[in-house]
């Protein structure tokens, strides 16, 4: 008489790697709604022979705007981005897509200059310290031009911001409005009563 034979306790292989990306995926959408802890930043970027100084400004939850002024030795352009933000793992991780206009100058010779425009996209994820006022982001920006030697440019590049205005200041803000006390940099004033 043959002994019968032990359950195999394994899980199917194809099962179990369609187990963690469904965890995984559940991670990446699943969390806290907030993707931005903080309303306004001021900083550079720097990438692909070009520097730039940017500002960004939160106009609603998970929404921003952002001016960009690029230059280098041949060129100098301005952008306007309009994008979505988007928490990774936790809070003050996200990435970002995003699009918006640009135009610019470049001169490629002393006899050669172009006034160019186009549409400009961007993808990338930004980092905030918990304890700083400080944002990283890398970032990924083809460009499409008119009136340019190049249709197509890809830039990519690192940014350091310094968060000018945090989600948790304006809220601190608006209640102090709320109870009657004036907000002065951190410090409560109470109304004095007549």
């Amino acid at each position: 008489m043959q002994a019968p034979k032990k359950a195999n306790n394994r899980l199917n292989p194809m099962y179990q790697k369609s187990h963690w990306l469904v965890c995984a995926l559940c991670l990446l959408f699943c969390l806290s709604t907030q993707a931005q802890k903080y309303i306004s930043a001021i900083g550079i970027q720097g990438g692909n022979e070009e520097v730039g100084l940017s500002y960004q400004y939160r106009l609603i939850e998970r929404n921003t705007v952002e001016g960009l002024l690029a230059f280098s030795t041949k060129h100098i352009s301005i952008t306007g981005l309009y994008k979505y933000h988007n928490p990774i793992i936790t809070q003050g991780f996200n990435y970002f897509v995003g699009l918006g206009p640009h135009i610019g100058y470049l001169q490629e010779t002393e006899e050669t200059d172009y006034t160019y425009f186009g549409l400009s996209g961007i993808t990338g994820v930004e980092f905030k310290f918990p304890a700083l006022r400080l944002v990283i982001t890398g970032s990924f920006r083809p460009s499409f031009h008119l009136n340019h030697p190049k249709n197509i440019q890809i830039n990519a590049g690192v940014g350091f911001r310094y968060v000018l205005v945090r989600v948790k200041d304006q809220k601190k803000k608006q209640r102090q409005k709320r109870k009657g006390q004036k907000y002065d940099g951190g410090k409560i004033k109470f109304k004095k009563k007549k």
